[in-house]
């Protein structure tokens, strides 16, 4: 199981797919350096009252921790069945169903949101590819708002062919991963 690290739901753990060793949950440590980098700088989206989509949802524990320091909704994107089931599991613990969509799907191809996203949490497999489609499908559904963040986590060695529509603003490594924080020039209202 994992903890969740701070905010309201502090300390409440969450469960694990059961193809967990498939799904790769988020380390603590990571979660909490994504966390505290979002929370600490002033040219991000405040999570509080933001409007959040976490792809390639796994446990949901990148979405959950999100909530728990004040989102105010979480969009769960995935198309495994049992990490879907493990999101539905992890909302009605945290008792979260009003805050919470979860959604099956291609994670390239999420729909239009009726909200656009302050906030877009990207944790895919690793080397797979599915970055830059995903970043990519986010611009043609329109789906960031004008102000907004992505935290988007690979292998550590693992090249990132970032589209040019795309800007980074923070990049670290964190345990086996690297984790890049990116804007878009291009948003909702079309700029």
């Amino acid at each position: 199981m994992l903890r969740i690290i701070a905010g309201r739901f502090k300390g409440r753990k969450l469960h694990v797919p059961d193809n967990h060793r498939k799904t790769r949950p988020t380390l603590d440590r990571v979660r909490e350096t994504i966390f505290n980098i979002l929370t600490h700088n002033s040219d991000y989206p405040a999570l509080e009252g933001a409007n959040v989509l976490d792809l390639f949802a796994g446990s949901g524990s990148l979405g959950f921790e999100a909530l728990s320091r004040g989102a105010a909704h979480v969009t769960f994107v995935d198309e495994d069945v049992n990490s879907l089931a493990c999101c539905k599991k992890n909302t009605e613990l945290l008792n979260a169903q009003s805050f919470v969509t979860v959604c099956k799907g291609l994670t390239q191809s999420v729909n239009p949101p009726k909200k656009p996203y302050d906030i877009v949490l990207i944790d895919p497999p690793y080397y797979k590819g599915m970055s830059e489609p995903t970043l990519m499908n986010l611009l043609h559904q329109n789906a960031l708002a004008y102000h907004h963040i992505l935290a988007l986590e690979m292998a550590i060695d693992e090249h990132l062919q970032l589209p040019t529509e795309f800007e980074i603003l923070k990049e670290i490594t964190c345990g086996p991963g690297r984790i890049y924080f990116l804007k878009s020039s291009r948003t909702n209202n079309g700029n």
